[in-house]
């Protein structure tokens, strides 16, 4: 019995083509430069990471800093055993020294 040999499709980017012009289709349906740009949008709504903490307006401060790698480890695994995220789980360190005295 023969093997059946499956065509892999390849992207290249070819550059820009103008989606108005030429016939592109995204599930089944024409895609626009117009519906490209809401798709877009969309995706990048869903992926933007955790909502501001400060208001909706505005993005809220990064505070960054360096710990050992042994703390790091540490923070990984007490985040993991309370099901949060790492930056939860300092944000939480954070607050727990700011409202001490």
């Amino acid at each position: 019995m023969a093997k059946k040999e499956s065509k892999k499709l390849i992207y290249t980017s070819g550059g820009y083509i103008n989606l108005d012009q030429e016939k592109v289709l995204y599930k089944g349906k024409r895609l626009t430069e117009a519906r490209a740009a809401k798709l877009g949008e969309e995706t990048a709504k869903k992926f933007r990471g955790r909502p501001s903490l400060s208001n909706k307006k505005e993005e809220s401060p990064i505070v960054q800093f360096r710990v050992t790698k042994a703390k790091k480890i540490a923070i990984k695994k007490k985040a993991k055993a309370e099901k949060i995220s790492e930056s939860e789980l300092l944000r939480r360190a954070v607050d727990l020294v700011l409202a001490t005295k």
